[in-house]
């Protein structure tokens, strides 16, 4: 449904009971469920893989982040600028972030949802960070700048001990 994919009827009629029993338990409201962003870019499906052997241009790069490099991807991106606006991250669904970064052609992060984690087995401890292909080389020389500040901080306050 978010991938913006064609869906078989038994899969489009299990989706809407899933969502039905989401509204029913409170987990989200009718009005919500109507506003989940999903990918207007129609395509026949979806490649994951290893990004420094993917086969094609990704339109996304998805990366899985602890906390500790959420916090250095945040101060990267610019959003942890209290001058600026700060980064908004979202919860469920966790493949929401995904549309989100392409339709606003905008980094995002998520703190995924209980479906994510049971349906990819990816770990409690682990973020979903969303980054638009055309921004990666950006990003990674706003990591490298953004590590060497936080190392030097440390640093100084290791000093000061």
């Amino acid at each position: 449904m978010v991938m913006g994919l064609e869906l078989p009827s038994e899969v489009s009629q299990h989706l809407s009971e899933m969502v039905n029993l989401m509204c029913g338990e409170c987990y989200l409201s009718e009005e919500e469920a109507a506003k989940i962003p999903t990918v207007s870019k129609k395509g026949p499906g979806i490649l994951y893989g290893d990004l420094a052997m993917f086969p094609a241009e990704p339109d996304v790069i998805l990366m899985w982040l602890i906390p500790h490099q959420a916090m250095i991807y945040n101060e990267a991106l610019g959003n942890a600028n209290w001058a600026g606006e700060l980064m908004r991250v979202s919860g469920r669904p966790g493949c929401a972030a995904l549309p989100r970064a392409l339709e606003r052609n905008q980094a995002g992060l998520s703190l995924g949802c209980a479906g994510m984690r049971m349906f990819t087995n990816v770990s409690d401890n682990d973020l979903l960070a969303v980054v638009p292909s055309d921004q990666a080389e950006g990003l990674v020389e706003a990591l490298e700048r953004t590590v060497n500040a936080n190392e030097a901080v440390l640093a100084y306050w290791q000093h000061q001990e």
